[in-house]
Order: structure tokens, then sequence, then C-alpha cells
């Protein structure tokens, strides 16, 4: 099952959701992945970038796909790039800075 951070998601059992959040998936009829985690854990929210959340297991999910998928790629791969620049430049820096002080 592919899973991803913005990704609609419906819950098998509405029983995991309270106050707002299950308020909005009566109404929508999904929620959004807006964190995963290693151990299985993930963030559902009414947003695909976050704000309330509710923790659940990656097994108690079922996703929706779209015809978008090729749009969400081309998305991530644009936050890698950001994301690997971020870092080289936080690299630089400490080196060009542990070359004149003592690390």
């Amino acid at each position: 099952m592919l899973l991803y951070v913005g990704l609609k998601i419906r819950v098998k059992n509405e029983n995991i959701l309270c106050g707002s959040l299950l308020e909005e998936y009566k109404k929508c009829g999904y929620l959004f992945i807006s964190e995963m985690f290693e151990n299985g854990t993930l963030f559902l929210s009414d947003s695909p970038k976050g704000g309330i959340n509710i923790s659940a297991d990656k097994s108690l999910v079922e996703p929706i796909y779209d015809d978008k998928i090729l749009n969400v790629l081309r998305e991530k791969k644009r936050i890698r790039t950001r994301l690997e620049i971020e870092i080289d430049d936080i690299e630089n820096f400490i080196n060009d800075r542990c070359r004149n002080i003592e690390c």
C-alpha cells in the first residue's frame, strides 16, 4: 500500500476519530495524512499540511488514490531537491565555521 504525506484516506473505523476531525470526516468522507513515522504511526488531519492531528496506525486507513499521482511525484521531487540544497548549505556553513574555530 502506497502512503505519503498529503494523501487522502478513509478510516476503517470512525471510532478512532473524535471532535472536529470526526465532524470533518463525516462531512467530506476523507482526511489527509499530514505526517508519517517509521513505526507505522500516521498523523491524520483535515489539511494535508497538518493543523489538528490525530494519530492512527497505518493498518487503520485506506488510501484514496486519484489521477494526480504524477503531480504528487513531481512535488515530492521538488521538495527533496529543496531539502538537499538546504542540507548542503548547512553542511557548508558548519565546515566553514569549524575551519576557523574548534568544533
